[in-house]
């Protein structure tokens, strides 16, 4: 459009020129005032012809800025958002896990782990939706000890199991240390990958 504009301020100057020398050639003849007037009409003409098209092609684009923010729109627009998570929330115990999108429909299976010196206490397993009994899936498994229980373990005594580590703990609250079992991933199940990239995401929060 800014091209056309140019050719055709180009012709309206080589045209008026053109004019310009017609009218001096004809002034040596006594003519004028005649050729002059006969300029008028046609510049007019031309002029009628030019501004409407410049002020036609002004007002549809649209201003840098609003350029610019749309094109930034339309680029946010085409980011892939991040998939959310779904939460689990654990009120007796006060903690919440996150998951990923692929987990929805978990299922929540509380059993109790049996340590030594008739230490017991709850074990919350939070199983995958495709887990099946012929096909079984890593479940993430949360611990649950009390403050005195977890007392024990900070001095060394193997409260859970006989194994040489002891229970991970993922967080606490005013009345529970809430753990990961020793060795959780050593049976190699399906999912197990994921389940310990899930834990390394720390993400469990008690409150």
């Amino acid at each position: 459009m800014h091209r056309s504009r140019l050719a055709i301020l180009f012709l309206v100057s080589k045209f008026r020129n053109g004019l310009c020398r017609a009218s001096s050639f004809e002034a040596r003849h006594g003519e004028e005032e005649e050729i002059s007037g006969s300029c008028k009409p046609i510049l007019l003409a031309v002029l009628f012809l030019v501004v409407p098209a410049n002020y036609a092609a002004r007002s549809n684009s649209a201003p840098l800025s609003q350029q610019v923010r749309q094109q930034s729109d339309r680029a946010d627009a085409g980011k892939a958002q991040p998939a959310k998570s779904i939460v689990y929330k654990n009120k007796r115990y006060r903690f919440r896990f996150s998951l990923p999108r692929s987990w929805k429909r978990y299922a929540i299976i509380v059993e109790q782990w049996h340590g030594s010196s008739d230490q017991k206490g709850p074990e919350i397993l939070i199983r995958h939706p495709l887990w099946t009994a012929a096909n079984p899936h890593q479940d993430i498994q949360v611990l649950v000890f009390t403050l005195a229980q977890w007392e024990l373990i900070d001095q060394g005594e193997p409260v859970v199991s006989a194994a040489p580590v002891g229970p991970g703990e993922l967080g606490r609250n005013a009345k529970y240390v809430l753990a990961v079992p020793p060795r959780y991933s050593a049976a190699d199940l399906v999912g197990c990958d994921d389940v310990i990239e899930i834990m390394q995401q720390n993400s469990l929060h008690p409150f």
